[in-house]
């Protein structure tokens, strides 16, 4: 147990100590691990996260090339509107305090304050006819012109007329909704057309898109956002927001099996597995969601009772397949550390010749995501109570009685690809006697 102690409190010392020289090596390491500084938006994203009007993935990822959704564009908007404001410049708007009410969005999503702040206070964003604001909605390049458009109107920002012989976007027509706030966001070179001139209003807005032009337009209102006033770094920011986007990763892990009672001790434990989540919204709740599945093998020595008494230990190769679907909630914000609710579920099968058990149980705990060595670290624990398990097995120990899970891991690159490093590990009681520990390091890879 020691041995396994000293190896695993080395991996934990050892993984801010990787991320913290992996930050040395990569030019973009204080950036976006898919942002180079030779890109023309490099500027333009990096201020506007500094100014924190727009973030990135856990992942150190800003995936500039995704579409944004109606939710996603209201809280970037809104945060323009708001450093605007807080910078001194004049925003001219009938401020309204009144709630407007939506069938689809109520005030425990995590966009509702954004969204009140355009629809209500600025009146820059609107509903649907049918008293839907449809968060999840990827917007257009059109309706980003529409809001952006509206913005110059409370920002009473002139818009040189229209010089004789100037050609307007060419795939734009003259009676369309959107020409005039085209127009003008085009001759200030807030948003731009492509070669052929068209301006590409049909299509979805990117974050790249949007963080640009919105950066274009601060600076354009005399409140140039690269003269943000940047605070020293600390050790611990503020935490990552939870993605709306969703999110497929694979990973794969090394570990140590260790038993009490049977005195299992050994580094055979492999395992691999798949996880998807996204963002949900039911009732009043709203949060995250991760479903994964997962195969390991490792070795055990089972105590099994022997023919003449006693007992004797049996060494099998066991396979463990296993499910789980977890919920996080934010409740709570303390010293820049975001704190998470997290409930699920979890099963495993045990497979082996000499004890097969499974066990289905209730997880709940505790999860957070916070800035950390200039890192996005993420951590959570949390407790499995048996709502189901195998009611016949050889094992002396009994079933399993309850496990405690807990995960710590760092985003990081690994061979130009970023991934997060971590350790994993859980505490498995038994009903009889004894408790197995299972650790695992592993390396996690976002698919998308």
């Amino acid at each position: 147990m020691k041995k396994a102690a000293v190896c695993i409190l080395a991996l934990v010392l050892a993984l801010p100590l990787l991320a913290a020289a992996q930050a040395v090596a990569t030019p973009e390491a204080d950036g976006f691990n898919d942002l180079s500084a030779q890109d023309s938006a490099y500027p333009y994203i990096q201020r506007m996260v500094e100014a924190k009007i727009i973030s990135g993935y856990p992942d150190q990822t800003f995936r500039g090339g995704n579409t944004i959704t109606r939710a996603e564009f209201s809280k970037v908007a809104a945060g323009a509107v708001s450093y605007l404001e807080t910078s001194g410049h004049t925003v001219l708007a009938a401020l309204s305090t009144g709630q407007i009410s939506f069938k689809d969005l109520n005030d425990k999503h995590w966009a509702y304050s954004y969204v009140m702040e355009l629809v209500s206070r600025y009146k820059l964003l609107t509903g649907y006819p049918d008293g839907t604001f449809q968060p999840k909605k990827t917007i257009t390049r059109y309706e980003v012109a529409t809001v952006l458009g509206k913005m110059l109107g409370l920002l009473n920002m002139p818009v040189p007329p229209l010089a004789s012989g100037e050609a307007l976007p060419t795939d734009v027509k003259a009676d369309h909704w959107a020409l005039k706030d085209v127009r003008s966001l085009v001759k200030l070179g807030i948003m731009a057309t492509d070669q052929e001139n068209d301006f590409r209003g049909s299509q979805n807005a990117t974050r790249t898109e949007v963080a640009v032009a919105l950066a274009k337009l601060i600076e354009a209102a005399g409140a140039p956002v690269s003269k943000v006033k940047i605070a020293a770094p600390a050790l611990i920011a503020k935490a990552v927001e939870i993605p709306s986007k969703a999110q497929a990763s694979i990973f794969g892990g090394y570990g140590n099996v260790y038993e009490n009672a049977s005195g299992t001790n050994n580094w055979r434990n492999i395992s691999l597995g798949l996880t998807y989540d996204d963002a949900f919204q039911f009732w009043r709740l709203s949060g995250n969601y991760e479903l994964s599945g997962r195969f390991s093998y490792n070795q055990i020595v089972y105590l099994v009772p022997g023919s003449g008494g006693g007992t004797v230990g049996a060494l099998d190769d066991e396979s463990r397949y296993e499910l789980e679907l977890n919920t996080t909630y934010p409740v709570a914000d303390f010293w820049g550390i975001t704190g998470k609710l997290l409930l699920g579920a979890k099963y495993i099968n045990l497979v082996n010749q000499t004890a097969p058990t499974n066990f289905t149980g209730f997880n709940a705990g505790l999860a957070t995501a916070a800035r950390a060595f200039g890192r996005n670290l993420l951590l959570q624990g949390f407790w499995s109570l048996p709502l189901a398990r195998a009611s016949v097995s050889p094992s002396v120990l009994g079933q399993p009685a309850q496990l405690f899970d807990y995960e710590a891991s760092i985003d990081s690159v690994l061979f130009n690809y970023p991934v997060l490093l971590g350790l994993t590990g859980e505490l498995m009681t038994f009903t009889n006697t004894g408790s197995r520990y299972y650790n695992l390091a592993f390396v996690r890879y976002y698919l998308f």
